[in-house]
């Protein structure tokens, strides 16, 4: 789990567990998240800085996605409906936390 601060006084949260070998005790992986915020409200966060970190970020990228979606769509771009092949994504689990397993990169 990696904590970084966005420059404008925001924290974003982010688990990264095929990146890192060593997280804060109890925050292991984001099924923790809970935890983590129940704690900061408990310190004195407030419902919307945990909204925030939880996530209301990603909803705003989301948005913005879906505006490239329908500029492009009114532009006559077709979206791309390719399968990736299974030989190109087997054996490849780089985002899951497996600490049996050494961490393999591309």
């Amino acid at each position: 789990m990696n904590t970084i601060e966005a420059g404008n006084g925001e924290w974003v949260v982010s688990s990264v567990g095929c990146r890192t070998s060593r997280t804060p005790t109890g925050l292991e992986d984001v099924s923790k998240y809970p935890e983590l915020f129940a704690e900061l409200l408990a310190n004195g966060w407030s419902e919307g800085d945990i909204q925030k970190l939880a996530g209301l970020n990603l909803i705003r990228v989301f948005k913005a996605v879906e505006q490239v979606r329908d500029r492009m769509a009114a532009e006559g771009v077709e979206p791309l409906e390719e399968e990736i092949p299974k030989e190109d994504i087997i054996g490849r689990d780089y985002c899951r936390f497996n600490l049996k397993q050494p961490l393999v990169t591309p």
